[in-house]
């Protein structure tokens, strides 16, 4: 007996026994018990070269070549309902010769990932046969579930909540018997609020100024103060570099406008609809970021301000390990030097003494 899983839609060859090469063939019959259908056999006589159909009509089951030469069973397009036992048994000279084979049929799921409010994210395997598993990276607070069709597919859910607000990213893995996959997103803030899951709310005036550090290359997202968005005139992102002109990037929530002055660099975005999170994204930041960035919202009751000293480490930075090893190399370098020069003066020193 033989366990054979194939995907839908590919083809299957299903072979016959190996009877000794004394023995001599008299008749192959294909024994066919499919799970939603009724059995089948399929009959070829070598005496009299003929072949029989006992309530086989699925054409997609045939032959697979000449019968005088080869007895295997073709199944093409393979199709859920080919479920089943199939056993070619051969009657010789020497006796009676079985091989049975266990045929399930693989269907790969549609893998689709949707970001929803309040820092959720859903993750859907639809239509998979057998049911696929679903994981998490990182893992959240999340809840799967199964859904059975009537074709004997099966839809895997889960819907996760993320609220440590440091996540900003999250993978779905899809664990199936055709091929894992992967899909990844972003994920929304809250659309009501430009709040991270247990901040207080901001009170007028407010202005917070907060220093912070990134490698170079990854992404960096800048929150804006804690205040509910039907509040919200004006969003304005201010940013003044290190190394390069001003600019300034604006969203007006009664007419829906995004207006920018002077900004050019398109890794400065939006973290997600301006409408929906008023949050500046920096993917991938560099050296030239550097510098300071502050969000002001201006509501009925005052503005809001919150600032980011932002530092981009990298190569050239002090506190990256490999600025420290090259400061160390340059010290070492600088002592030897220092040594070599001592010693050219003791040695050139020591000629004038013997000429005297």
């Amino acid at each position: 007996n033989t366990w054979l899983a194939v995907q839908m839609g590919t083809k299957a060859v299903l072979c016959c026994p190996h009877i000794p090469p004394t023995s001599v063939l008299i008749l192959t019959s294909w024994k066919i018990h499919l799970r939603d259908k009724p059995s089948c056999t399929i009959s070829l006589n070598r005496e009299t070269n003929e072949t029989g159909k006992n309530n086989c009509t699925d054409g997609r089951i045939s032959w697979a070549s000449r019968l005088d030469q080869n007895p295997e069973l073709q199944i093409h397009p393979v199709s859920i309902s080919h479920e089943g036992d199939y056993r070619c048994e051969m009657g010789t000279t020497d006796g009676n010769f079985q091989r049975t084979y266990h045929l399930q049929v693989l269907v790969p799921p549609e893998v689709i990932l949707s970001p929803g409010k309040n820092r959720t994210v859903e993750c859907k395997a639809i239509a998979g046969r057998p049911a696929a598993q679903i994981f998490w990276a990182p893992e959240g607070d999340c809840v799967t579930g199964k859904e059975y069709q009537d074709n004997g597919t099966v839809t895997t859910r889960s819907r996760c909540h993320y609220p440590d607000g440091n996540v900003s990213t999250v993978t779905c893995l899809v664990s199936h018997l055709t091929g894992n996959r992967s899909q990844s997103t972003d994920l929304l803030p809250d659309s009501s609020s430009s709040c991270l899951d247990g901040q207080q709310m901001a009170l007028p005036p407010m202005e917070v100024t907060t220093s912070l550090s990134v490698q170079m290359g990854t992404k960096v997202v800048l929150y804006c103060p804690c205040i509910p968005l039907t509040r919200v005139l004006i969003t304005t992102w201010r940013i003044r570099f290190r190394n390069k002109p001003s600019c300034k990037i604006a969203h007006d929530r009664e007419t829906n406008q995004t207006i920018e002055t002077n900004c050019v660099d398109r890794r400065i975005t939006w973290a997600s609809r301006p409408d929906q999170s008023p949050h500046l994204q920096i993917y991938a930041t560099a050296i030239t970021h550097d510098g300071y960035f502050r969000c002001q919202m201006a509501t009925y009751h005052g503005n809001f301000r919150r600032g980011y000293h932002l530092q981009v480490l990298g190569l050239g930075t002090p506190e990256s390990p490999g600025s420290t090893l090259l400061i160390i190399l340059y010290a070492k370098l600088s002592l030897l030097v220092v040594i070599l020069v001592m010693v050219g003066f003791a040695f050139f020193q020591w000629i004038n003494d013997c000429r005297e």
